[in-house]
């Protein structure tokens, strides 16, 4: 019971544990997202783009090209 006893005493305690946990969840998620890959296949690749296409209702390179070309 001495360290509850201690951070009743001194409330700044408490708030520079709390800052020390903060940063170490930080620091455990910065490491953690540094070593997880951030690849995509070509398939989610080519999907996202052409969700992204219909949702903006804007046309790809290729559809702007074969107009052009027209």
């Amino acid at each position: 019971m001495a360290p509850l006893n201690i951070f009743q005493r001194n409330p700044r305690n408490v708030r520079i544990a709390s800052w020390i946990l903060a940063g170490a969840a930080f620091v455990a998620w910065y490491r953690y997202d540094q070593k997880k890959e951030r690849e995509f296949t070509d398939n989610e690749v080519q999907a996202w783009n052409q969700d992204v296409l219909r949702k903006t209702n804007t046309k790809s390179v290729e559809e702007r090209r074969k107009e052009q070309a027209h």
